[in-house]
């Protein structure tokens, strides 16, 4: 018994270590929790609406629990907020012509209602999608089509086509962005952005999960269009949209706005028949805004923030004359108006937190009083038993309490005021629980006006949701931090970051140069270099997970490597 518990010591104190090499090394910002994000579509009620991340949906999620007994469920809500300002517009997609196929498209189900010959000639690499659009609808800026393309091998090809594909509404050229939303949330102020950059988590991690998504989305650029310059007796120029013309003329319109997306290469006609496209869509993240008041007074202040999920970010701090405070980090010197976040207990070099102590002062005590009992002194042996008793009442009101093992967060601030009044905004994250919610489900509306409820229905299931890096991801990450820099130049970099994203669940990375077909049209066979991840046969990963940590892989080389050829991640 004593050797095991040399032994917990040992793994204890390298744990410890570990933690105080990542504390000096790295921002605490660094190791925190990663929200769940996912697409979810909306409707507004009215015409055209504008979001942005203070409207909040929740999805009422069963979870497990140990009230219960085994095998019990509880139910919790999820929210979710969007990543950055997008825009709205009260209208859907109806019909698609993809190949030599006309669908007519309801929800997520669509159904082919008529069927060119092979006669009419016709083209794998230009679509036409008729949307329905409320004739109230004034400005169309902002209008974003989402893409799923089910052809994993051939969706590099197909987005980097969608980027530089020619767009026309009704026969009109018109400029079509690859971007999520318009614009991210801010005032605009290139200082006040540089500075969120700097210090806000919740507006990095919005970005990137921006990216992440990006390549899907095309998005109406500003350019003024305005819905009666488009609307008119629009048949169709090409072959194949006059033949459809001839066969359902009643879907050629002044109600549809009929969008041609010209890819410039084509593709395989199973590929464009099973693609989808989407109106409304933008992508969510798991985030729950939490806001309450507290007293300060002249000084520094300690405010605990509490909540029942996972702290995530501050996201605003005033007081009552609505004076903004500034976030510092923790060497700065301390400055009036401004506040620090900080976790834990007094940082001592051993970190252990108040409960732990209890608890190992307890098993101390019980050692103890049985060793002074055997030698015979009743006096120390009684103070002992009564010191135990002590201790195991502080354990039950602890236990009662529902004080959890995990760290809390809280914010010192400085106030130059004798007393005040200070609201405090902050984002909590579910962490894991947010995972595997199925596409499909609908999300109630918490926060906005704007939206009908039940409209919000995601369209990709939620996935990247996780706690704090546990103790093999944080050495995964100060290897390749001390290795590399944080940057992304041999091939020994490329593995480093393989096991830093997808952590134990690999058994090997291989790195190779190969060849591949460009995906700009008219460039053969170009070199790349292929990255090969083996994963282990139970490594507990979904295909959607496996596919979003390939993505996230993809765009951290795209951000860190110094790398002129093209990266190809091939997954197995």
């Amino acid at each position: 018994e004593e050797l095991h518990a040399i032994s917990e010591e040992i793994n204890n104190a390298d744990a410890r270590v570990v933690e105080k090499m990542l504390e000096l090394l790295f921002s605490q910002s660094a190791f925190t929790h990663f929200p769940a994000h996912a697409v979810c579509s909306a409707k507004p009620a009215q015409p055209r609406a504008e979001i942005n991340e203070m409207y909040q949906f929740y999805f009422d999620k069963e979870v497990d629990t140990e009230r219960g007994g085994e095998g019990a469920s509880d139910k919790k809500n999820i929210y979710f907020t969007p990543t950055s300002k997008v825009v709205l517009i009260d209208s859907e997609v109806k019909y698609l012509i993809a190949g030599k196929l006309l669908y007519e498209i309801n929800g997520r189900l669509r159904d082919v209602i008529a069927e060119a010959p092979n006669t009419i000639p016709r083209s794998n690499s230009v679509l036409y999608a008729g949307i329905a659009v409320n004739p109230l609808i004034g400005l169309l800026d902002g209008l974003a089509l989402f893409f799923s393309f089910l052809n994993i091998q051939a969706a590099d090809r197909f987005y980097n086509a969608l980027h530089g594909a020619k767009f026309t509404i009704n026969g009109k050229p018109v400029k079509f962005e690859n971007k999520t939303g318009t614009g991210a949330n801010g005032n605009g102020n290139p200082f006040e952005e540089l500075l969120r950059q700097e210090s806000d988590i919740s507006y990095r991690s919005s970005d990137l999960i921006n990216d992440i998504y990006k390549k899907r989305f095309m998005t109406l650029a500003d350019g003024n269009y305005q819905l009666k310059d488009f609307v008119n007796d629009f048949v169709g120029i090409s072959p194949l949209q006059q033949y459809f013309y001839e066969k359902r003329p009643d879907i050629f319109n002044k109600e549809i706005l009929w969008i041609e997306i010209d890819l410039g290469q084509p593709f395989q006609f199973s590929d464009i028949s099973d693609l989808m496209v989407t109106l409304n869509c933008f992508p969510l993240v798991n985030r729950e805004l939490n806001e309450y008041t507290h007293s300060v007074v002249k000084g520094s202040n300690v405010i605990p923030l509490y909540t029942d999920d996972l702290f995530f970010d501050v996201r605003r701090v005033a007081d009552s004359r609505d004076t903004v405070y500034r976030p510092r980090s923790s060497t700065d010197k301390g400055s009036e108006n401004s506040y620090l976040v900080r976790q834990g207990g007094i940082a001592r070099f051993d970190s252990r937190d108040a409960r732990e102590s209890v608890k190992s002062l307890m098993g101390l005590v019980r050692d103890e009083a049985a060793a002074f009992a055997i030698r015979g002194t009743d006096l120390i042996s009684y103070e002992l038993k009564q010191l135990d008793q002590i201790l195991a009442r502080l354990q039950q009101r602890i236990d009662d309490s529902g004080a959890g093992h995990g760290l809390n967060s809280y914010l010192i601030l400085e106030s130059d005021i004798e007393y005040d009044k200070i609201n405090i905004q902050y984002w909590s994250v579910a962490g894991e629980l947010a995972n595997n919610i199925r596409p499909g489900s609908a999300l109630s509306v918490y926060r906005g006006v704007d939206i009908m409820d039940r409209s919000v229905v995601l369209m990709t299931p939620t996935i990247g949701g996780k706690q704090k890096l546990s103790g093999e991801d944080k050495l995964n990450a100060l290897r390749r931090s001390l290795l590399s820099g944080g940057r992304v130049v041999t091939a020994e970099d490329i593995k480093a970051l393989c096991y830093e994203l997808f952590g134990n669940v690999i058994s090997g990375v291989e790195v190779k140069k190969g060849v591949s077909r460009a995906p700009q049209a008219g460039k053969g066979i170009i070199r790349t270099i292929d990255i090969y991840i083996f994963l282990k046969d139970k490594n507990g990963l979904t295909p959607d997970e496996v596919y979003q940590k390939t993505e996230s892989l993809k765009l951290s080389l795209k951000r860190e490597s110094i790398n002129l050829l093209p990266y190809r991640v091939i997954v197995s």
